[in-house]
């Protein structure tokens, strides 16, 4: 049995209801894809802007960073080279002015060598006391020599050698003529041979001929240099302390000169003449010769007189009694000797 209903052909109202509806759904559907379309292109230009400002964002932070790095690592090199500047420079000056303990003969040809071209020196200290050495290179401008106290002598020690140890020395190793011209020197010996009172163990080698030979071309080498100090004892005398000034009145009556201790403080002939044509040397260079000493007898006529014959530039004017100042730096300093 056919259904009349379905083969009952569609009303003209009907389909164009239909019609209408197929053409709203395609319109909507195109305008969907249409949006779909537009949706899909945008968010890969939008996540494209959103990457590009994160990678120029990162490169900028990146960059700020790296720069702010450089500054601080130029800064504590800066610094770190101004301190290791600073640090040298104190090196240097306090290793130019340290206490040269050189043994036998003073200071050794590699410290010589070191000092050889040392510019910010204007003058040189001599002394046997470590205590005065360390005081007198607080001055920056003065480079300071330790002269060892130890003596070449029989025993060969630290403050060794006795008073007639010494007195062999000289007579065996003195050059002097003591028939002759330095009979003076012999009755010198002979005295304190016959009186222990005056006998003492403070015997060193002092300044040596070594020692000399390196001043002479340091002061050449070294043309800014305009002072040389040098303490006495132990340094020029090669005994620790000289007889007192009564004392010597007595001893010029026996026939004991101030040649005659000269010679004996100076210990041998060789070492005299050196030292002579090294005091010469510095003279012809206008170098200024200052002797300071502790030795109380620095006020002396005698002490004066025994000077003297080490050398004439020895006076008054150039002998200074640092025993009356707290330092011997205090002394240079009042005195106004540099």
């Amino acid at each position: 049995m056919v259904n009349s209903n379905s083969s009952k052909p569609k009303s003209k109202s009907t389909r164009k209801n239909v019609k209408g509806k197929n053409e709203k759904n395609k319109k909507t559907s195109k305008v969907k894809s249409e949006k779909t379309e537009k949706t899909s292109k945008a968010k890969p230009e939008k996540s494209e802007k959103t990457s590009k400002a994160k990678t120029e964002k990162s490169e900028k932070t990146s960059k700020v960073k790296k720069e702010k790095s450089e500054n601080i690592s130029k800064v504590k090199s800066e610094k770190s080279e101004n301190i290791k500047t600073k640090v040298l420079k104190k090196i240097s000056v306090k290793k130019n002015k340290m206490s040269l303990f050189g043994g036998v003969g003073g200071i050794s040809s590699q410290i010589k060598q070191k000092f050889q071209n040392s510019e910010e020196y204007i003058a040189r200290f001599y002394d046997d006391s470590p205590d005065n050495i360390n005081d007198v290179q607080k001055e920056p401008t003065i480079q300071c020599i330790h002269v060892p106290r130890v003596t070449s002598g029989p025993r060969g020690e630290e403050d060794g050698g006795t008073r007639y140890e010494y007195i062999n020395y000289i007579l065996e190793h003195g050059g002097w003529d003591l028939k002759g011209d330095d009979r003076d020197l012999n009755k010198v010996l002979e005295f304190f041979e016959e009186n222990e009172d005056y006998i003492e163990e403070s015997v060193s080698d002092a300044l040596t001929e070594e020692n000399m030979k390196e001043l002479r071309e340091w002061v050449v080498q070294n043309q800014q240099v305009k002072c040389i100090l040098f303490d006495f004892d132990r340094v020029i005398n090669r005994v620790e302390g000289i007889i007192g000034c009564d004392t010597n009145k007595e001893l010029y009556k026996l026939g004991i000169s101030p040649s005659g201790l000269a010679k004996y403080h100076m210990g041998t002939k060789e070492r005299m003449r050196t030292f002579r044509r090294l005091l010469n040397e510095l003279l012809r260079l206008n170098i200024q010769i200052h002797i300071v000493t502790n030795n109380t007898a620095a006020g002396c006529e005698s002490f004066y007189s025994i000077l003297q014959n080490i050398h004439p530039v020895f006076t008054k004017n150039n002998v200074h009694g640092s025993y009356e100042y707290p330092t011997k730096l205090h002394c240079i300093r009042d005195k106004k000797l540099l």
